[in-house]
Protein backbone atom coordinates (compact mmCIF):
# COMPACT_ATOMS: atom_id res chain seq x y z
CA UNK A 1 0.00 0.00 0.00
CA UNK A 2 2.83 2.26 1.12
CA UNK A 3 4.66 1.97 -2.06
CA UNK A 4 1.99 1.82 -4.49
CA UNK A 5 0.79 5.28 -2.42
CA UNK A 6 4.11 6.36 -3.23
CA UNK A 7 4.56 5.71 -6.76
CA UNK A 8 1.20 7.61 -7.47
CA UNK A 9 2.44 10.75 -5.86
CA UNK A 10 5.35 10.11 -7.60
CA UNK A 11 3.44 10.09 -11.27
CA UNK A 12 1.01 12.54 -10.30
CA UNK A 13 3.32 14.90 -9.93
CA UNK A 14 4.66 14.35 -13.56
CA UNK A 15 1.60 15.81 -15.81
CA UNK A 16 -1.05 14.31 -18.36
CA UNK A 17 2.13 12.31 -19.99
CA UNK A 18 1.98 10.00 -17.02
CA UNK A 19 -1.57 10.16 -15.92
CA UNK A 20 -2.26 6.71 -17.18
CA UNK A 21 0.62 5.41 -14.45
CA UNK A 22 -0.17 7.51 -11.56
CA UNK A 23 -4.34 5.84 -12.42
CA UNK A 24 -2.45 2.64 -12.00
CA UNK A 25 -1.57 3.10 -8.62
CA UNK A 26 -4.23 4.67 -7.66
CA UNK A 27 -6.11 2.04 -8.33
CA UNK A 28 -4.41 0.00 -6.05
CA UNK A 29 -5.30 2.59 -3.36
CA UNK A 30 -8.37 0.65 -2.28
CA UNK A 31 -9.18 1.08 1.24
CA UNK A 32 -11.66 -0.76 3.41
CA UNK A 33 -15.16 1.20 4.82
CA UNK A 34 -13.53 0.78 8.11
CA UNK A 35 -10.12 1.78 7.31
CA UNK A 36 -11.28 5.10 5.96
CA UNK A 37 -13.87 5.63 8.82
CA UNK A 38 -11.10 5.03 11.28
CA UNK A 39 -8.87 7.73 8.57
CA UNK A 40 -11.70 10.07 9.64
CA UNK A 41 -12.10 9.63 13.54
CA UNK A 42 -8.71 10.61 13.70
CA UNK A 43 -9.61 13.74 12.04
CA UNK A 44 -12.47 14.43 14.34
CA UNK A 45 -11.07 16.67 16.75
CA UNK A 46 -8.75 18.64 14.11
CA UNK A 47 -9.61 22.23 14.47
CA UNK A 48 -11.32 23.87 11.84
CA UNK A 49 -8.46 25.75 10.46
CA UNK A 50 -6.83 22.69 9.87
CA UNK A 51 -7.91 23.18 5.71
CA UNK A 52 -4.93 21.07 4.44
CA UNK A 53 -5.13 17.86 6.76
CA UNK A 54 -9.14 17.85 6.88
CA UNK A 55 -9.12 17.95 2.78
CA UNK A 56 -6.75 15.08 1.97
CA UNK A 57 -9.27 12.38 0.56
CA UNK A 58 -8.46 8.86 1.65
CA UNK A 59 -8.14 7.67 -1.96
CA UNK A 60 -11.04 4.72 -3.29
CA UNK A 61 -13.11 2.93 -0.91
CA UNK A 62 -16.36 1.30 -1.03
CA UNK A 63 -18.77 2.55 0.67
CA UNK A 64 -21.17 0.18 3.07
CA UNK A 65 -24.21 2.14 1.71
CA UNK A 66 -26.99 0.65 -0.76
CA UNK A 67 -26.35 4.42 -2.54
CA UNK A 68 -23.04 5.56 -3.03
CA UNK A 69 -24.82 9.37 -2.78
CA UNK A 70 -25.92 8.34 0.93
CA UNK A 71 -22.40 8.84 2.11
CA UNK A 72 -22.08 11.85 1.00
CA UNK A 73 -21.29 14.84 3.70
CA UNK A 74 -21.78 13.00 6.31
CA UNK A 75 -25.65 12.59 5.71
CA UNK A 76 -26.18 8.80 6.41
CA UNK A 77 -23.60 8.89 9.67
CA UNK A 78 -25.68 12.40 11.21
CA UNK A 79 -29.38 10.30 10.14
CA UNK A 80 -28.56 7.51 11.94
CA UNK A 81 -27.27 9.09 14.80
CA UNK A 82 -30.51 11.28 15.08
CA UNK A 83 -32.72 8.52 14.91
CA UNK A 84 -30.53 5.96 17.42
CA UNK A 85 -29.74 3.53 13.89
CA UNK A 86 -26.68 1.56 14.65
CA UNK A 87 -24.11 3.18 12.16
CA UNK A 88 -23.45 0.09 10.36
CA UNK A 89 -27.14 0.15 9.34
CA UNK A 90 -27.68 0.36 5.29
CA UNK A 91 -30.70 2.38 4.93
CA UNK A 92 -32.87 1.21 1.86
CA UNK A 93 -33.91 4.66 0.47
CA UNK A 94 -31.80 7.06 -1.65
CA UNK A 95 -31.19 10.67 0.37
CA UNK A 96 -31.40 13.14 -1.77
CA UNK A 97 -27.69 15.03 -1.45
CA UNK A 98 -28.18 18.57 -1.46
CA UNK A 99 -30.93 21.10 -2.16
CA UNK A 100 -32.90 21.36 -4.85
CA UNK A 101 -33.87 24.63 -6.24
CA UNK A 102 -34.69 24.32 -9.90
CA UNK A 103 -35.47 21.09 -11.84
CA UNK A 104 -32.72 18.61 -12.91
CA UNK A 105 -32.63 15.36 -12.81
CA UNK A 106 -29.49 13.77 -11.42
CA UNK A 107 -29.88 10.03 -12.97
CA UNK A 108 -28.36 8.16 -9.57
CA UNK A 109 -30.70 9.20 -7.88
CA UNK A 110 -33.59 7.71 -10.01
CA UNK A 111 -31.65 4.62 -11.02
CA UNK A 112 -31.26 2.74 -7.90
CA UNK A 113 -33.49 -0.02 -7.18
CA UNK A 114 -34.83 1.18 -4.03
CA UNK A 115 -37.88 1.89 -2.72
CA UNK A 116 -38.02 5.25 -0.64
CA UNK A 117 -36.57 8.81 -1.93
CA UNK A 118 -36.00 11.57 0.71
CA UNK A 119 -35.90 14.76 -0.21
CA UNK A 120 -35.24 18.05 1.60
CA UNK A 121 -38.53 19.67 0.33
CA UNK A 122 -42.27 19.54 -0.89
CA UNK A 123 -41.15 21.68 -3.18
CA UNK A 124 -38.27 18.86 -4.54
CA UNK A 125 -40.73 16.67 -3.85
CA UNK A 126 -42.69 18.03 -6.79
CA UNK A 127 -39.88 17.95 -9.42
CA UNK A 128 -38.30 13.97 -8.13
CA UNK A 129 -42.54 12.65 -8.72
CA UNK A 130 -41.66 13.28 -12.52
CA UNK A 131 -38.86 11.29 -12.59
CA UNK A 132 -39.46 8.55 -9.14
CA UNK A 133 -42.16 6.20 -10.75
CA UNK A 134 -43.37 4.14 -8.31
CA UNK A 135 -40.70 5.50 -5.73
CA UNK A 136 -42.27 6.78 -2.26
CA UNK A 137 -40.88 10.28 -1.68
CA UNK A 138 -41.10 11.98 2.30
CA UNK A 139 -39.73 15.51 2.00
CA UNK A 140 -37.25 15.62 5.60
CA UNK A 141 -35.57 19.67 5.26
CA UNK A 142 -32.36 20.09 4.81
CA UNK A 143 -29.75 17.94 6.10
CA UNK A 144 -28.20 19.75 8.37
CA UNK A 145 -30.89 20.72 10.98
CA UNK A 146 -29.85 17.03 11.97
CA UNK A 147 -26.20 17.68 12.73
CA UNK A 148 -24.90 17.61 15.98
CA UNK A 149 -22.68 20.88 16.82
CA UNK A 150 -18.85 20.98 16.29
CA UNK A 151 -18.60 22.91 19.16
CA UNK A 152 -19.32 22.51 22.85
CA UNK A 153 -21.28 25.34 24.32
CA UNK A 154 -18.49 27.09 26.43
CA UNK A 155 -16.04 26.26 23.41
CA UNK A 156 -18.53 28.06 20.98
CA UNK A 157 -18.92 30.78 23.35
CA UNK A 158 -15.29 31.15 23.67
CA UNK A 159 -14.80 31.19 19.72
CA UNK A 160 -17.77 33.32 19.39
CA UNK A 161 -15.95 36.09 21.61
CA UNK A 162 -12.69 35.67 19.29
CA UNK A 163 -14.43 36.18 16.18
CA UNK A 164 -16.46 38.97 17.39
CA UNK A 165 -19.42 40.60 14.75
CA UNK A 166 -17.97 37.79 11.87
CA UNK A 167 -18.90 37.75 8.18
CA UNK A 168 -18.77 34.44 6.66
CA UNK A 169 -17.88 34.18 2.84
CA UNK A 170 -18.25 30.57 0.99
CA UNK A 171 -16.44 31.12 -2.51
CA UNK A 172 -18.00 29.04 -5.43
CA UNK A 173 -16.69 25.91 -5.24
CA UNK A 174 -15.30 23.24 -7.61
CA UNK A 175 -17.05 19.97 -7.82
CA UNK A 176 -16.33 16.45 -8.93
CA UNK A 177 -17.62 17.20 -12.31
CA UNK A 178 -16.35 20.54 -13.23
CA UNK A 179 -13.71 22.74 -12.29
CA UNK A 180 -14.56 26.57 -11.69
CA UNK A 181 -12.69 29.29 -10.69
CA UNK A 182 -12.96 33.06 -10.43
CA UNK A 183 -10.83 36.57 -9.96
CA UNK A 184 -9.60 36.20 -6.19
CA UNK A 185 -7.95 39.33 -6.06
CA UNK A 186 -11.63 41.07 -6.92
CA UNK A 187 -13.23 38.89 -3.97
CA UNK A 188 -11.24 40.10 -1.61
CA UNK A 189 -11.74 43.51 -2.49
CA UNK A 190 -15.21 42.86 -2.36
CA UNK A 191 -15.60 40.70 1.12
CA UNK A 192 -13.18 43.39 2.58
CA UNK A 193 -15.78 46.54 1.46
CA UNK A 194 -18.65 44.80 3.37
CA UNK A 195 -16.42 44.39 6.30
CA UNK A 196 -15.46 47.73 6.69
CA UNK A 197 -19.17 49.10 5.37
CA UNK A 198 -20.73 47.12 8.25
CA UNK A 199 -18.31 46.68 10.77
CA UNK A 200 -17.32 43.67 11.33
CA UNK A 201 -14.88 42.42 13.40
CA UNK A 202 -13.56 39.27 11.58
CA UNK A 203 -13.98 37.77 8.26
CA UNK A 204 -14.10 33.74 7.79
CA UNK A 205 -13.44 31.90 4.61
CA UNK A 206 -14.36 28.72 4.37
CA UNK A 207 -13.02 26.75 1.54
CA UNK A 208 -14.06 23.54 -0.13
CA UNK A 209 -12.20 20.67 -0.10
CA UNK A 210 -11.51 20.28 -3.69
CA UNK A 211 -10.45 23.86 -4.00
CA UNK A 212 -8.28 23.44 -1.16
CA UNK A 213 -6.35 20.86 -3.27
CA UNK A 214 -6.33 23.35 -5.61
CA UNK A 215 -4.29 25.59 -3.48
CA UNK A 216 -7.33 28.27 -3.31
CA UNK A 217 -6.93 28.55 0.82
CA UNK A 218 -3.69 30.22 0.25
CA UNK A 219 -4.82 33.24 -1.80
CA UNK A 220 -7.00 33.88 1.22
CA UNK A 221 -4.72 32.90 4.40
CA UNK A 222 -2.06 36.28 3.56
CA UNK A 223 -1.05 37.74 7.20
CA UNK A 224 -2.38 41.20 5.43
CA UNK A 225 -5.67 39.93 5.02
CA UNK A 226 -6.33 38.27 8.85
CA UNK A 227 -9.15 36.25 7.33
CA UNK A 228 -9.90 33.22 9.17
CA UNK A 229 -9.48 30.50 6.91
CA UNK A 230 -11.61 27.32 7.57
CA UNK A 231 -13.24 24.03 5.91
CA UNK A 232 -15.72 21.62 6.67
CA UNK A 233 -13.64 19.10 5.52
CA UNK A 234 -13.95 16.08 2.44
CA UNK A 235 -17.35 15.22 1.21
CA UNK A 236 -16.58 11.66 2.83
CA UNK A 237 -15.87 13.25 5.88
CA UNK A 238 -18.91 12.21 8.27
CA UNK A 239 -18.13 15.15 10.28
CA UNK A 240 -18.62 17.60 7.51
CA UNK A 241 -22.37 18.82 8.09
CA UNK A 242 -21.19 18.99 12.02
CA UNK A 243 -18.32 21.42 11.13
CA UNK A 244 -20.20 22.96 9.07
CA UNK A 245 -22.85 24.14 11.27
CA UNK A 246 -20.89 25.59 13.63
CA UNK A 247 -18.65 27.48 10.98
CA UNK A 248 -22.35 28.93 9.76
CA UNK A 249 -23.60 29.53 13.43
CA UNK A 250 -20.13 31.27 14.20
CA UNK A 251 -21.05 33.64 11.83
CA UNK A 252 -23.14 36.77 11.64
CA UNK A 253 -23.64 37.10 7.93
CA UNK A 254 -22.66 34.81 5.36
CA UNK A 255 -21.93 35.49 1.63
CA UNK A 256 -21.05 33.95 -1.51
CA UNK A 257 -20.54 34.57 -4.98
CA UNK A 258 -22.88 32.07 -6.32
CA UNK A 259 -25.70 30.22 -4.82
CA UNK A 260 -24.80 26.78 -3.42
CA UNK A 261 -25.97 24.41 -0.56
CA UNK A 262 -24.23 26.80 1.80
CA UNK A 263 -27.07 29.52 0.98
CA UNK A 264 -29.90 27.18 2.08
CA UNK A 265 -27.84 25.69 4.74
CA UNK A 266 -27.15 29.07 6.47
CA UNK A 267 -31.33 30.33 5.51
CA UNK A 268 -31.87 27.09 7.43
CA UNK A 269 -29.44 28.12 10.23
CA UNK A 270 -31.66 31.39 10.55
CA UNK A 271 -28.31 33.23 8.97
CA UNK A 272 -28.60 36.59 6.74
CA UNK A 273 -27.04 35.96 3.60
CA UNK A 274 -25.76 38.37 1.04
CA UNK A 275 -25.21 36.90 -2.95
CA UNK A 276 -22.43 39.09 -4.77
CA UNK A 277 -22.69 38.90 -8.69
CA UNK A 278 -19.58 37.51 -10.08
CA UNK A 279 -18.88 38.26 -13.69
CA UNK A 280 -15.66 36.61 -13.57
CA UNK A 281 -16.44 32.51 -12.82
CA UNK A 282 -15.88 30.26 -15.77
CA UNK A 283 -16.03 26.59 -15.41
CA UNK A 284 -14.69 23.90 -17.21
CA UNK A 285 -16.13 20.35 -17.07
CA UNK A 286 -14.03 17.37 -16.06
CA UNK A 287 -16.26 14.65 -17.06
CA UNK A 288 -18.13 14.25 -20.47
CA UNK A 289 -22.00 13.95 -20.03
CA UNK A 290 -24.94 13.06 -22.71
CA UNK A 291 -27.04 16.08 -20.67
CA UNK A 292 -26.13 19.15 -22.68
CA UNK A 293 -26.38 21.08 -19.58
CA UNK A 294 -23.08 19.52 -18.04
CA UNK A 295 -20.92 21.15 -20.69
CA UNK A 296 -18.21 23.95 -20.54
CA UNK A 297 -21.50 26.55 -20.84
CA UNK A 298 -22.54 25.05 -17.94
CA UNK A 299 -22.55 28.63 -15.78
CA UNK A 300 -23.53 30.52 -18.76
CA UNK A 301 -26.56 27.99 -18.75
CA UNK A 302 -26.87 27.84 -14.56
CA UNK A 303 -27.23 31.84 -14.62
CA UNK A 304 -29.98 31.34 -17.14
CA UNK A 305 -32.93 29.48 -15.01
CA UNK A 306 -35.10 31.70 -13.52
CA UNK A 307 -34.48 30.21 -10.05
CA UNK A 308 -31.49 31.52 -10.06
CA UNK A 309 -32.32 34.40 -11.19
CA UNK A 310 -34.61 35.15 -8.64
CA UNK A 311 -32.36 33.59 -5.64
CA UNK A 312 -29.96 36.73 -7.12
CA UNK A 313 -32.29 39.40 -6.88
CA UNK A 314 -33.24 38.32 -3.09
CA UNK A 315 -30.43 38.17 -1.70
CA UNK A 316 -28.50 41.07 -3.48
CA UNK A 317 -28.30 43.27 -0.49
CA UNK A 318 -26.98 43.61 2.81
CA UNK A 319 -29.14 42.54 5.07
CA UNK A 320 -28.47 41.50 9.13
CA UNK A 321 -31.33 39.57 9.12
CA UNK A 322 -34.11 37.61 7.01
CA UNK A 323 -36.59 39.80 5.23
CA UNK A 324 -40.06 38.44 4.61
CA UNK A 325 -39.43 37.64 0.71
CA UNK A 326 -36.46 35.18 1.99
CA UNK A 327 -38.26 33.81 4.79
CA UNK A 328 -40.61 33.13 1.89
CA UNK A 329 -38.36 31.72 -0.30
CA UNK A 330 -36.65 29.76 2.60
CA UNK A 331 -40.14 28.15 3.24
CA UNK A 332 -40.43 26.82 -0.17
CA UNK A 333 -36.64 25.40 -0.42
CA UNK A 334 -35.92 24.43 2.91
CA UNK A 335 -39.04 23.37 3.83
CA UNK A 336 -38.68 23.66 7.58
CA UNK A 337 -41.97 22.26 8.34
CA UNK A 338 -41.13 19.16 6.69
CA UNK A 339 -38.04 18.38 9.61
CA UNK A 340 -38.77 15.14 11.48
CA UNK A 341 -38.43 13.97 15.07
CA UNK A 342 -36.21 10.99 15.55
CA UNK A 343 -39.43 8.98 16.37
CA UNK A 344 -40.66 10.11 12.82
CA UNK A 345 -37.73 9.49 10.85
CA UNK A 346 -38.05 6.37 12.38
CA UNK A 347 -41.49 5.22 11.44
CA UNK A 348 -40.05 6.22 7.89
CA UNK A 349 -37.23 4.28 7.63
CA UNK A 350 -39.22 1.40 9.10
CA UNK A 351 -41.89 1.46 6.50
CA UNK A 352 -38.63 1.32 4.11
CA UNK A 353 -37.42 -1.22 5.41
CA UNK A 354 -41.03 -3.21 4.86
CA UNK A 355 -41.29 -2.41 1.40
CA UNK A 356 -37.57 -3.15 0.38
CA UNK A 357 -38.11 -6.58 1.82
CA UNK A 358 -41.46 -6.91 0.80
CA UNK A 359 -40.63 -5.98 -3.24
CA UNK A 360 -38.55 -7.16 -5.93
CA UNK A 361 -35.32 -5.06 -4.71
CA UNK A 362 -32.50 -7.47 -3.98
CA UNK A 363 -32.91 -8.70 -7.39
CA UNK A 364 -30.54 -6.13 -8.89
CA UNK A 365 -26.96 -5.95 -7.60
CA UNK A 366 -26.84 -2.41 -5.90
CA UNK A 367 -23.27 -1.42 -6.98
CA UNK A 368 -20.67 0.05 -3.77
CA UNK A 369 -19.06 2.54 -6.60
CA UNK A 370 -15.74 2.73 -5.75
CA UNK A 371 -14.85 7.27 -5.43
CA UNK A 372 -12.70 9.32 -3.94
Amino acid sequence: MFKSKLKFLFYSHLGDKYKEKAEKYKRKLILSYKDVMKIFQKRKHFDLSSVQKLSEPPYYFKTSELFYFNDFYGINHILKKYAGLPDDYQFKCVIQHSVSFYDLKTDQEFDQNLPVILTTSDYSKSLYEKYAGNKKIYPISTHILYADDFYNEKKFLSEKKKLGKNLLFFPVHTACWVDVSSDTDWLIEEILKIKNEYDFDSVTICVYWLDVLKGLHKKFDRPDLNFNVVTAGHMLDPMFLVRLKTIIKLSDLCMSNSPGSYLFYAISLNRPFYLLKDNSISTRVLSSSEDKFYSDKFWELFNKKPEVIETYQLFNKVTMELTQEQLKFRDKYCDLKSFRSPQEFKEIINYTETLYNSGDYKKEALSHEIYV
